[in-house]
């Protein structure tokens, strides 16, 4: 068992990543956009980002 760990795809994981991050993003900016609807002079875009 010790030696059964199986290599890991890091571009893979990076696609992955970047995924789940720009999803994020967009979820937020539909949500900020939504509460912000009737002051777009007030909304400013902010850096959401997924640790």
């Amino acid at each position: 068992m010790k030696n059964s760990l199986v290599p890991i795809n890091k571009t893979a994981l990076i696609d992955r990543f970047h995924k789940i991050e720009t999803d994020g993003e967009l979820i937020f900016q539909q949500l900020y956009f939504k509460k912000n609807k009737y002051a777009p002079q007030e909304s400013k875009k902010l850096n959401f980002r997924i640790f």
